[in-house]
């Protein structure tokens, strides 16, 4: 297995460059470092831009909508949520939608912060499925939110979830 990203170790973070960036090897010139640095520039903004997701069974005024912002580097996305909340009508909460090119090669499960939970802030995670799929949870369970007050992300700042497209058995 390969050392983490940020330790001292330049083979896995010339690895990780060269995977992410589909390069077969590292440059050995000046040419081909400039070739390099533009093309680690176009790859840090491979995709970025907004998607509608949407829910369906987790309000009383469904279909909601949430506009949110997403940015792609290579193999990583940050997906940024907005700030917004509305009267919860079930004890789960959902969203859909999710672009092809942001969804995972496998289920991630990532920590979110800022929820609202009838109308109380909370932490809790986000699934999120190979089919584009967020589901919310407050304590691991699918069905932990309230059936009443207002529910989704929190005033002080949307959640960003942070997640890999990385197929699991490619990590190890």
């Amino acid at each position: 297995m390969a050392a983490p990203i940020g330790t001292s170790n330049i083979t896995a973070r010339n690895g990780f460059l060269q995977e992410n960036a589909q390069f077969s090897r590292m440059p050995k010139n000046d040419m081909e470092w400039s070739h390099f640095i533009r093309e680690l520039a176009r790859w840090r903004n491979e995709y970025e831009g907004t998607v509608d997701l949407t829910s369906v069974s987790s309000f009383d005024d469904d279909p909601v909508t949430f506009t949110a912002t997403y940015y792609r580097y290579g193999k990583i996305v940050f997906l940024n949520l907005p700030v917004q909340e509305s009267t919860s009508d079930t004890t789960t909460f959902s969203l859909s939608a999710l672009p092809a090119r942001i969804r995972p090669a496998v289920v991630q499960c990532v920590p979110c912060i800022n929820l609202v939970d009838n109308s109380a802030p909370l932490e809790g995670e986000c699934s999120i499925s190979t089919a584009g799929v967020l589901t919310f949870s407050t304590d691991g369970t699918l069905a932990s939110f309230t059936a009443s007050g207002e529910k989704g992300f929190g005033d002080v700042g949307g959640p960003t979830l942070i997640y890999s497209l990385f197929d699991a058995a490619r990590i190890d």
